[in-house]
């Protein structure tokens, strides 16, 4: 297991095997070198619930070592998420404004991280749905 790790950075792992060839251990095989990009953890536990008659509070769990978390809605569960807006890693809440009353927004948040002025943005949470 590798905990030291910088969100943002790709690392490469390549695992080779060793055995015995007359008394003496030599390496017999390679893997091909996987990489993969490390990004934040998958927010969890959004709840959306009715602030006033045109917001709507939206809440989740905190993501450690997270820089800050990006907030998106939608008209449809599967429609074209818009970013509301961001906040800061001490915050784990967002009221989103200006709703309009008979309709149903669905709500989604990802963490992201901050590397050299860069957003490295996680995955999208679940949904969590209001109607207003």
């Amino acid at each position: 297991t590798d905990k030291k790790l910088t969100a943002g950075k790709t690392y490469y792992y390549k695992v080779a095997a060793y055995g015995t060839v007359n008394g003496k251990t030599k390496r017999i095989a390679v893997s091909a070198a996987k990489g993969r990009k490390l990004v934040p953890q998958k927010v969890s536990g959004l709840k959306a619930a009715k602030k006033t008659s045109r917001s709507v509070r939206l809440t989740w769990k905190k993501i450690p070592g997270a820089s800050g978390y990006a907030v998106y809605a939608a008209s449809s569960k599967n429609g074209i998420y818009k970013r509301l807006g961001y906040v800061t890693p001490s915050k784990q809440t967002y009221t989103a404004k200006g709703l309009k009353k008979g309709k149903t927004y669905y709500f989604k948040v990802r963490a992201y991280k901050t590397v050299k002025g860069k957003k490295i943005l996680g995955t999208l949470s679940g949904y969590a749905r209001k109607k207003i």
